[in-house]
């Protein structure tokens, strides 16, 4: 044998010491790799955390401005509906105020109609006894009048009754022969 120059470059059995080393190495650096990878993982997720919490504490303050937002909305929505409460009873108020003045305005002039109409109808009975006693004077006068008349008819009567009984006594007389002529 010439020479055994040992196992070939490459095999394990070449330096097992300088391989097992090597290995060893490899296996320590991964044990600090994921040592370190925890490490990180920790400060991940303490920053995560430190992050949510944050993101937390926004949101309640959200919250909270929000609610104090709300209830400022709410107070002054109270505030303002209690003035449109105030304005809408004086409105009411001032309504029902011109509603009876002017039923107190409606009343007087009624009453005013109802006096004028009374007046008209004083005046109308007024005029109506007026023109009644003037009627009844003119149908006394006209009843004066035809007694007058009928008096003097009469008188014209009789002397036209006497009047002919004369012509007729006069006409007979003279068919008997003339006697009695003037």
């Amino acid at each position: 044998m010439i020479g055994w120059a040992g196992p070939p470059e490459g095999s394990i059995f070449r330096d097992p010491a300088g391989k097992l080393k090597e290995a060893l190495k490899r296996q320590l650096a991964m044990i600090h790799a994921r040592i370190e990878a925890k490490k990180i993982a920790r400060l991940a997720l303490t920053e995560l955390r430190s992050a949510m919490a944050a993101e937390e504490e926004e949101r309640q303050a959200q919250r909270a401005a929000e609610a104090a937002l709300e209830e400022a909305a709410l107070k002054a929505s109270h505030r303002t509906e209690a003035k449109l409460l105030k304005v809408v009873e004086k409105m009411e108020r001032e309504e029902m105020k011109r509603a009876e003045e002017e039923e107190e305005m409606r009343a007087k002039a009624r009453r005013g109609r109802e006096k004028e109409k009374e007046e008209k109808k004083a005046k109308r009975e007024r005029e109506e006894k007026r023109e009644k006693a003037e009627k009844d004077k003119k149908a006394a006068s006209k009843r004066t009048e035809r007694r007058v008349e009928g008096d003097d008819a009469d008188d014209r009567k009789t002397r036209t009754k006497v009047g002919k009984r004369q012509r007729v006594a006069r006409e007979k007389r003279g068919a008997l022969g003339g006697v009695g002529k003037k």
